[in-house]
């Protein structure tokens, strides 16, 4: 991991734009949309620890334009893991492409999560939308794990990404045009308080309709879950793969509420970083508007 921090590390004032962990040329910049917030922390972090090897302050007078806090980090490389330190509290970034910390389906983080910077070196060649008109459509939805977990799928790598493209020929032979996934970005499948009542086993969240990130596949339905940014790319592979055969993929998205769930829920990132821009709130109580059913409403 210190081997992504160089001896030319340089702490600047950066962009405010894009939104997010962008690794370019020379380094990182970071980008946080954050108005009620009087200061911001950037903390980065060993592999699996579940607290920050280093610290850089942001000073609003430089490192704020509007309400959005930024900063560069010169010598920083791609696959570095950091999160924003807000009233003392380590946050994930909304904008955030990777998750840390949750390699392991139905097991309780093994550290404090912590958001991932992303490279976009992925090779896509020529792969692109295949445009197949809606009324010739034939569209079959699934769950990523639960369509290859069972001894009986027989792939190579069962309950991921990389699972679903051993079953291409069987989707092909069904005549589909393309497959609609259920959730695939990270969530806390453990979140569910419930217990099998015949058993008093543990209930998982199977679903995935409480994200923990928007733009982060789930570290879990990666073949290689020992590295976070596997599952970024394996997805982009698994989506390559599909178009090669012929079939599109859709992604059903959550994009309404997230898994922080009421007052009561656990705190991960936006409710950390800014509840007020966020959420949407009642402007007497500042109770959460549960348009969604699921605890809170999402500003958008």
């Amino acid at each position: 991991m210190l081997a992504m921090i160089g001896q030319d590390a340089e702490f600047v004032r950066g962009s405010p734009l894009p939104l997010g962990a962008t690794s370019v040329r020379g380094g990182v910049n970071f980008s946080l949309v954050a108005q009620e917030p009087t200061a911001v922390t950037l903390a980065i972090f060993l592999s699996g620890s579940s607290q920050p090897v280093l610290e850089f302050p942001l000073d609003p007078k430089f490192h704020k334009t509007g309400d959005v806090w930024h900063c560069f980090l010169a010598g920083l490389d791609p696959g570095v893991q950091y999160a924003y330190r807000i009233n003392n509290e380590l946050l994930l970034d909304p904008y955030g492409k990777a998750v840390a910390g949750r390699p392991v389906w139905g097991r309780d983080a093994e550290a404090r999560l912590r958001s991932v910077v992303v490279e976009d070196r992925f090779a896509w060649k020529h792969d692109q939308p295949l445009g197949i008109p809606l009324a010739d459509s034939v569209i079959y939805e699934l769950h990523v794990r639960g369509f290859t977990r069972a001894g009986s799928s027989r792939v190579a790598a069962p309950g991921t990404f990389l699972g679903l493209c051993e079953k291409i020929p069987y989707l092909k032979g069904l005549g589909i045009t393309a497959v609609e996934l259920l959730p695939v970005t990270e969530f806390n499948e453990t979140e569910n308080p419930r217990r099998n009542p015949a058993t008093g086993e543990r209930l998982l969240d199977y679903w995935g309709y409480n994200p923990l990130s928007f733009f982060s596949p789930k570290q879990s339905y990666s073949a290689a879950t020992a590295d976070p940014l596997a599952a970024v790319d394996e997805f982009k592979a698994m989506v390559q793969t599909f178009h090669a055969a012929g079939i599109e993929v859709i992604l059903d998205v959550v994009f309404n509420h997230t898994g922080e769930a009421d007052r009561n829920g656990r705190t991960v990132s936006w409710r950390g970083i800014d509840d007020a821009t966020y959420y949407l709130t009642d402007p007497v109580t500042g109770m959460y508007l549960d348009f969604s059913g699921c605890g809170n409403t999402l500003n958008c």
